[in-house]
């Protein structure tokens, strides 16, 4: 039951992204992303509840996959034949993780804004393969854009991608 309401709440967070990014706009200068933010809670009609919604699902997701995760530890379902869908699991929950952090990031607040001074001090440590996460990849593209492109466009795919197997190898093997 945990992936399911996983999944439920992944299809509304596609839907409710969806509406949230017509109104973004990620650049971190004014008018940028926190007054898009705020123009979308405060002008758009319903837009409070809309991004109310992306926020308490995002929140929900990273409790049920996580409860989900321990569930399926407690009960030895890793075990064969089953090890490769843990480790897609595990990759699911990272993907999870990577989506709450790029979404705080978004929002451009004094949280989000923390959150990436973290990132690029995390990505210089990593050095070459931190080397997306640091304002030198692309010197003339603005740190944000590329996590708001993250976000809404390279994680999905690897998100769908990941469930697809998962999904796919659940059904090979059975429910444990």
């Amino acid at each position: 039951m945990l992936g399911g309401a996983t999944v439920a709440l992944l299809i509304v967070q596609g839907i409710t992204g969806v509406l949230v990014s017509l109104y973004f706009h990620p650049h971190p200068d004014d008018p940028g992303a926190y007054e898009s933010v705020r123009f979308l809670i405060s002008e758009v009609t319903l837009g409070a509840f809309v991004r109310n919604i992306h926020f308490w699902a995002a929140q929900a997701i990273i409790v049920l996959v996580s409860l989900h995760l321990l569930r399926v530890f407690y009960t030895a379902s890793y075990k064969a034949p089953r090890e490769l869908n843990w480790l897609i699991g595990v990759g699911l929950l990272a993907l999870t993780v990577a989506f709450a952090f790029s979404g705080t990031v978004l929002k451009w607040d004094q949280e989000g804004y923390e959150a990436l001074v973290h990132n690029i001090e995390i990505g210089e440590l990593l050095g070459s393969l931190g080397y997306f996460f640091i304002p030198e990849f692309a010197g003339h593209i603005p740190l944000l854009a590329r996590i708001y492109v993250a976000h809404v466009s390279i994680l999905p795919v690897l998100a769908v991608i990941a469930l697809g197997v998962h999904f796919y190898l659940v059904r090979r093997h059975g429910i444990s």
